[in-house]
């Protein structure tokens, strides 16, 4: 995994090892408010898997952004 600034205002924010929900799951209430603490207005994420602890993932990170998804 990969923490660290990419550019000037950009940064990248790490779950972890993308095979592992449980570490993804216990690093992503600490992200969020890091982004927010940042002042981030937008923020980039892969999808987790829509089963287990991935689903309990997805349902957090789209009420974190109010449902306002972008697929790119």
């Amino acid at each position: 995994s990969f923490d660290g600034v990419i550019g000037e205002s950009d940064r990248i924010i790490s779950l972890g090892d993308k095979k592992d929900k449980t570490e993804a799951g216990q690093r992503l209430f600490a992200a969020l408010r890091e982004a927010d603490e940042l002042g981030a207005e937008c923020i980039y994420a892969s999808y987790p898997d829509k089963e287990g602890i991935g689903l309990a993932l997805l349902n957090r990170m789209l009420r974190a952004a109010a449902f306002k998804i972008i697929e790119l």
